[in-house]
């Protein structure tokens, strides 16, 4: 019967995935065994991971819709005066309508990529002048407010930094590995 065959060859190849899983553990432990991550290594970390956190956070709100026209429309009626609020309360497509288009507090990787550019570039108070597209449609974002981002304290995040250094250490003793290694091919 082909497929009892076949089931067997999955098996065997499921083995084997195990197996080497079972020998890179083994390996990660001979290699990180009794060398934890020194001071130094986990400060260096996490100075790394705090250079690369966003610099502020944003609270803003929005009004999607989907359509360019409307959009467009919408800003217009902005700039003579209307509520953005009450804007969005009555066209907004999204969630966020009832609230009239809050989304309160984000940080920018959490929005899609034209949203959070669009957003960094406002002030305080001012609101796209031209809609901005994005997959979920046509956007009228205003921004409320900005504040820095506060990294966590060391202490607090600091065990949790000793795994990500030992992975790296190991990742950087395999590529040291592969790289003293002699490759020959059996013709």
């Amino acid at each position: 019967h082909p497929r009892g065959r076949g089931g067997q060859r999955v098996s065997g190849a499921r083995l084997e995935l195990v197996r080497n899983s079972a020998l890179a553990e083994m390996l990660f432990r001979k290699v990180s065994e009794g060398k934890e991550p020194t001071e130094e290594e986990l400060k260096a970390e996490y100075d790394a991971r705090v250079a690369e956190m966003p610099k502020a956070e944003y609270h803003a709100r929005h009004i999607l819709v989907d359509d360019e026209a409307k959009a467009k429309d919408l800003i217009a009626q902005i700039d003579k005066g209307a509520s953005f609020e009450k804007l969005a309360k009555e066209n907004s497509s999204d969630g966020s309508a009832a609230e009239g288009g809050d989304l309160g507090w984000f940080s920018p990787g959490q929005m899609v990529k034209p949203f959070s550019d669009a957003v960094q570039q406002l002030e305080v108070g001012k609101y796209t002048a031209t809609p901005v597209k994005s997959e979920f449609g046509w956007h009228v974002i205003k921004l409320e407010e900005t504040r820095p981002t506060t990294p966590p304290p060391y202490d607090a995040v600091k065990a949790q930094i000793g795994p990500l250094v030992k992975q790296k250490q190991f990742e950087a003793h395999l590529k040291e590995l592969v790289s003293k290694a002699k490759v020959e091919r059996a013709l």
